[in-house]
């Protein structure tokens, strides 16, 4: 998956790529979501913040991403 993003949206910012209604937002967010099975509203709510504010751009965002 983090090829296929990498080449599709690797260029983009985080913040614009968590708009888009396709399977590269699905992605950034399972991705962000990691493993935890479950989320209270505030929690997603601040992982949301965190995304929306991001500056990266998702090839970076994912190198920061990859090891978790």
């Amino acid at each position: 998956m983090f090829d296929e993003l990498k080449n599709e949206v690797g260029h983009l910012l985080v913040r614009r790529v968590i708009k888009r209604d396709d399977w590269t937002s699905e992605a950034i967010f399972n991705i962000a979501a990691g493993s935890k099975p479950t989320w209270t509203p505030e929690e997603w709510a601040t992982l949301t913040h965190d995304l929306e504010k991001s500056q990266l751009r998702v090839s970076k965002w994912l190198e920061t991403n990859e090891d978790e």
